[in-house]
């Protein structure tokens, strides 16, 4: 009986009737419509501060504030962005990331040091991300005009990838799909493709949907 629902049904009902039964079907079903999920999109910032070419360079100061500080605020200027996330390590030299994210109001989150394509993956999955944006923690040139433009056009297409190469080397960004970044994860080789995030997907092109700008 939880699962019935008996509706009037006789050859006297009137049309009057017919319409009042029909009329107040129609208003419980648009009442209770869930409506359809929009896609949540995480911006994930990886960070360390032991760098090999240059130590601390997230920190390094431009004028009064860190280049990671810039780096964020840029991306709070894209308006489909849902959330912000530093990504870094338990390593004792990374906690200044946790006081930084508090500094901003954006959460941060602890994964492996050199994993960092699992620890992009794990992040995603915590903070419930159907889609990335990757962004680097050093380059505040980083592309962020049309990106709101390029993250709708990668949901409406249902692509896997999406970047642009109109840009210098460290200035575009990333946006990879949760189901990218798991399938990633479970076929690429660790030691291969852990320290690069998209390398497996540009190492086989062939079983994703990949949208170049």
């Amino acid at each position: 009986s939880d699962n019935i629902v008996s509706l009037p049904l006789y050859p006297e009902m009137s049309e009057e009737e017919v319409g009042y039964v029909s009329n107040t079907v129609s208003k419980i079903i648009e009442e209770s419509r869930i409506p359809l999920k929009k896609p949540k999109v995480v911006a994930i910032v990886a960070a360390r501060m032991n760098s090999t070419r240059m130590y601390g360079k997230p920190m390094k100061l431009v004028t009064s504030k860190s280049i990671i500080e810039l780096c964020i605020e840029r991306l709070k200027t894209c308006s489909r962005i849902d959330e912000i996330v530093i990504a870094t390590s338990d390593k004792e030299e990374n906690k200044v990331f946790f006081n930084l994210a508090e500094k901003l109001g954006v959460r941060y989150y602890v994964g492996d040091e050199e994993d960092v394509l699992d620890r992009f993956h794990k992040c995603a999955l915590t903070f419930g991300a159907d889609h990335i944006v990757r962004a680097t923690s050093e380059n505040p040139l980083m592309y962020i005009e049309n990106l709101a433009g390029l993250i709708e056009q990668h949901i409406e297409k249902g692509s896997d990838f999406s970047y642009t190469d109109k840009l210098p080397l460290g200035c575009f960004v990333e946006v990879i799909s949760r189901t990218a970044l798991q399938k990633s994860c479970k076929f690429g080789e660790n030691k291969h493709h852990s320290e690069l995030v998209t390398l497996f997907i540009n190492e086989n092109k062939d079983q994703f949907i990949i949208h170049r700008v």
